[in-house]
């Protein structure tokens, strides 16, 4: 699959991430939502792996809880080996504050073998998501 259809492939995750969490057809029942690798300069709120749709669910809620406003857009999705890795961009209004806030991550997702995502590794930045990947299709 070329850049474009993996971003158009994966446009969906997103939009679905921002606007509701009843389908969740594109994860698998295991699915490993792993925090452990994210460094986004915020304090570590997160447990390291959240599993499965009620595991996703838990971790949409604690990340999402301090804001009035949220929204993620897919910016590229590209293989990497095996790998899909994503770079996007959230926007958030705060609850309380009011404050407008933009943050750009990165994600390095692993799909079972029927193209759903088993596991999604999270990442501050997206080009170190990409370095990631990259060194992991060498091994």
């Amino acid at each position: 699959m070329e850049h474009r259809d993996i971003t158009e492939a994966f446009a969906p995750v997103f939009e679905r991430t921002a606007t509701g969490l009843d389908d969740l057809s594109w994860m698998t029942p295991d699915f490993v939502w792993d925090m452990s690798t994210f460094d986004g300069g915020i304090p570590n709120m997160f447990e390291a792996a959240y599993v499965g749709p009620d595991g996703y669910r838990a971790f949409v809620a604690t990340w999402t809880e301090a804001f009035a406003a949220w929204d993620v857009e897919l910016v590229r999705a590209s293989y990497v080996g095996e790998q899909v890795v994503t770079h996007a961009r959230q926007r958030t209004r705060g609850r309380v504050s009011g404050i407008e806030t933009e943050m750009e991550f990165g994600q390095v997702f692993t799909l079972a073998p029927g193209g759903q995502a088993q596991r999604m590794r999270m990442y501050g930045d997206p080009a170190e998501a990409a370095r990631v990947a990259e060194a992991e299709a060498w091994l």
